[in-house]
């Protein structure tokens, strides 16, 4: 593995490594950099010599893309920006395809959010048009849990996951799919309500108590349901079964 640690210095990158090893040797056949040239300045060469001199490699991580990415040239114009960030990406995927290697990199999300995750990618649309996948991970400041959204060529459904961050362990860890967690937290606040009324409550109360849509309401009631969480009367009210049984 080559890891071009470009935005770090090796008094971070040595603290890093020493919570994740915890005392053990780094790995012999993981090599770090801390300064590379820019692609067309012979940094593209230059990874292409190492892949050469390591054929078992497998991987290769650029940290970050805009340290070793050419400088501007186009002015401004929409149609050059995407010619431009395509032709940053897609020398890169040659050389991945060449070696048979994972080249992963890493490049930042613009401040302004959008409903399509693949907007959010700072530039044009021609950073992800390269690659054959795009992931697309998104944090609140200072939050412990985020999202990775995961999307490209090769992937035959979209999805978005749930992370949270573990300090002991140095990483995220996957807490399965983000629709399902989200859905699972809006279960909780209905189950909570339920538990609190300690009664049978109508789809239209539960949804006005909650300040929720009555159709996602019943959606979320119909599998509490089929889990056997809540019981259902025949005039379609719900309850929570541990307190009414």
């Amino acid at each position: 593995v080559l890891y071009l640690a470009l935005e770090d210095n090796e008094e971070s990158l040595q603290e890093r490594l020493g919570l994740l090893l915890q005392g053990e040797a780094p790995p012999a056949r993981l090599t770090f950099a801390l300064e590379w040239r820019r692609l067309n300045e012979g940094g593209l060469g230059d990874i292409e010599m190492w892949l050469m001199a390591h054929p078992e490699a497998r991987l290769v991580i650029v940290d970050v893309l805009a340290k070793i990415r050419p400088r501007s040239k186009n002015g401004g114009s929409n149609n050059g920006q995407y010619e431009e960030d395509y032709n940053v990406c897609d020398p890169l995927k040659e050389l991945a395809d060449k070696y048979h290697v994972a080249l992963h990199l890493l490049h930042h999300l613009r401040k302004l959010g959008s409903e399509d995750p693949l907007d959010q990618v700072l530039g044009s649309v021609g950073m992800v048009g390269a690659p054959d996948t795009a992931w697309i991970f998104q944090r609140a400041r200072k939050e412990l849990n985020a999202t990775l959204f995961i999307t490209g060529r090769r992937i035959k459904d979209e999805h978005e996951r749930a992370l949270q961050w573990d300090p002991h362990a140095v990483s995220w860890v996957d807490l399965g799919d983000a629709d399902e967690r989200v859905r699972t937290q809006e279960q909780e606040e209905i189950l909570a309500y339920l538990r609190e009324v300690r009664g049978m409550k109508k789809l239209k109360q539960i949804a006005d108590a909650l300040g929720k849509n009555p159709d996602a309401v019943r959606k979320l009631c119909q599998k509490l349901k089929e889990s056997d969480h809540l019981i259902q009367d025949g005039w379609g009210t719900y309850g929570i079964r541990e307190t009414l049984l």
